[in-house]
C-alpha cells in the first residue's frame, strides 16, 4: 500500500515539481504574468463554499494548530539545505537526514525520526478530529482547495516592490498547487482504499513540510527583491 502511495504521489509531484537545483529569485522588472485586483478578486470568489467552510474549520482547530506547529518545528531542524525531492517522501528525508545529520539541526538520527513520528502521530489526530474536512476533499475536483487556500492564506501586503510582490504570489502559488496536488491524490487513495489512515496522516505531513520549505523560499526571494520595509 505504501508503495503504491509513493507511486501515486510520485506522479503527482513529477509534473508539477520544477528541477531541485533552481533557486528561488525574483527581479523588480516589469512582467506580464502580474495579476490585477479585479481578476484576482474574479478568480478568488469562485470557490467550493463547503470546502471554504471546512478548510477554515480545520485551520482554527486545536489538532491542527498542534500538527502545524509541530511541522514548522521539524522544519526549522531540518533546514532548507535538503533537496526539494528528499522532503516529499518520508524514507528519502529520512534517508538523506541520515547521511547529513551536521546540515540539519537534529542532535541525532533517532531524535530526527521521533519528531518525525510524533508530526504524523499529530497529523493522524488533525484528520481524525476534521474527517468532514477529508472526506469532503476525496470528492472534489482539481484546483477546488487551491482555490480555497488562495483566497483564505494571509499574504504578505507590500506598499511597494509591486512586480516582487506579483512574483511572489507566483511562487507561492506553485508551493500552494503542489500541497493541494499531494493532498487531493492522498484524500482520493484514501477514499478507495488504497493507502490507510495512517498512510494518509503521513502524506498529508509530507506535504505540509514541502509546502512550508517552499513558502519560506518565497519568502527569501522577495527579501531579496525587495529589501527594506515592505
Amino acid at each position: 500500500m505504501k508503495k503504491l502511495l509513493i507511486l501515486l504521489l510520485g506522479v503527482s509531484l513529477l509534473m508539477s515539481c520544477s528541477n531541485d537545483e533552481e533557486s528561488t529569485t525574483f527581479n523588480d522588472s516589469p512582467t506580464s504574468t502580474n495579476v490585477s485586483d479585479e481578476e484576482r478578486v474574479t478568480k478568488s470568489a469562485v470557490v467550493d463554499p463547503i470546502l471554504k467552510g471546512l478548510y477554515v474549520d480545520m485551520i482554527n482547530s486545536p489538532s491542527y494548530k498542534a500538527f502545524d506547529d509541530a511541522v514548522k518545528a521539524f522544519g526549522d531542524k531540518l533546514g532548507d539545505d535538503i533537496p526539494d525531492s528528499e522532503v516529499e517522501d518520508e524514507s528519502k528525508m529520512l534517508n538523506w537526514i541520515s547521511n547529513n545529520l551536521t546540515l540539519t539541526g537534529f542532535s541525532s538520527y533517532q531524535i530526527a525520526v521521533q519528531d518525525w513520528d510524533n508530526v504524523v502521530g499529530l497529523s493522524s489526530i488533525a484528520i481524525d478530529a476534521n474527517y468532514s474536512f477529508h472526506e469532503y476533499l476525496a470528492g472534489t475536483t482539481s484546483d477546488e482547495l487551491l482555490k480555497v487556500i488562495e483566497l483564505v492564506e494571509p499574504q504578505p501586503q507590500p506598499t511597494n516592490c509591486e512586480e516582487c510582490y506579483a512574483q511572489f504570489q507566483i511562487c507561492s502559488k506553485s508551493a500552494h498547487s503542489k500541497y493541494t496536488n499531494a493532498v487531493e491524490l492522498a484524500a482520493y487513495a484514501l477514499k478507495k482504499g488504497y493507502i490507510s489512515n495512517h498512510g494518509y496522516g503521513e502524506a498529508c505531513a509530507a506535504a505540509s513540510l514541502a509546502r512550508n520549505k517552499a513558502i519560506r523560499k518565497c519568502h527569501q526571494a522577495m527579501d531579496n527583491c525587495c529589501p527594506g520595509p515592505k
